[in-house]
C-alpha cells in the first residue's frame, strides 16, 4: 500500500521533472528504504523499496525503482527536515544517505548509493537544494533580524523611532533596588539556640 503524503508522491510518475526544476545529482543503482509512521507518530518498520534512479533537484528529491512494480518517491526539498551520511550498520546495513521527512505518513528515507564513494556528492546535493529552498520559519526569523538591524539606521530625526527605543529602553530598564536589611535581621539563629540532649553547640 503506498503511503499518502502532502506535496510530495511516492508512486510511479515520480521520473516527470516539473518545467522549472534543474537536477543537481543524479545517480544510479539507489537503494532506497522508508520508515512509516505508527499509530503514535513514531517511525516503524523499516521497508525496503528496492533499487532505482536518485535525482536531487533544485526543488526536489526523486527516486524512482528501475525494475518490478513502479514504485517511486518524490519529495519536496522543503520537506526534507535534515539529512546525514550514515555509516552505521546498526543504522543501515549500506553507508547511506538518511534524511528525516516532514510528511503524513513516511518519517525517515535511507539512500544507498551502489558506490559507497558517492555518498559526499549526495550530502553536497542535500546541502546545495536545501539552500536554495529555505523554510518560511527562517525567512521570517530573518525579517525579523532586518526589522531590529533597522532601528539603528535612517535619519537622526525620526519620532516613529525614537519612540520605539524608548519602549524598548523602558522594558528593559533595571529593576528598583531592595532596600538594605536591618541590622542583625539575618544573625544567625543559634545564638538564641538551646542545646539538645548530649548536644554541644560550642
Amino acid at each position: 500500500m503506498e503511503p499518502p503524503v502532502s506535496r510530495s508522491s511516492s508512486n510511479g510518475a515520480a521520473s516527470s521533472l516539473q518545467e522549472d526544476e534543474e537536477v543537481i545529482l543524479s545517480l544510479a543503482d539507489v537503494s532506497c528504504a522508508v520508515c512509516r509512521e505508527d499509530e503514535d507518530g513514531d517511525p516503524a518498520e523499516r521497508e525496503d523499496w528496492g533499487v532505482g534512479e536518485l535525482r536531487v533537484t533544485n526543488r526536489r528529491v526523486v527516486w524512482e525503482r528501475r525494475e518490478g512494480e513502479a514504485r517511486g518517491l518524490a519529495v519536496q526539498v522543503v520537506d526534507v527536515l535534515l539529512h546525514a551520511v550514515s555509516r552505521d550498520p546498526q543504522t543501515f546495513p549500506r553507508p547511506c544517505l538518511y534524511a528525516q521527512l516532514n510528511l503524513e505518513h513516511v518519517a525517515e528515507v535511507f539512500f544507498a548509493p551502489g558506490d559507497p564513494d558517492a555518498l559526499a556528492a549526495l550530502f553536497d546535493a542535500f546541502s546545495a537544494a536545501a539552500a536554495l529552498n529555505p523554510d518560511d520559519l527562517q525567512e521570517e526569523d530573518e525579517e525579523d533580524d532586518d526589522a531590529m538591524a533597522g532601528l539603528d539606521d535612517g535619519d537622526d530625526d525620526d519620532p516613529e523611532r525614537d519612540a520605539l527605543l524608548t519602549r524598548f529602553d523602558a522594558m528593559l530598564a533595571d529593576p528598583p533596588a531592595l532596600p538594605d536589611p536591618e541590622q542583625g535581621q539575618f544573625d544567625d539563629a543559634l545564638d538564641d539556640a538551646t542545646p539538645d540532649d548530649g548536644g554541644d553547640l560550642s
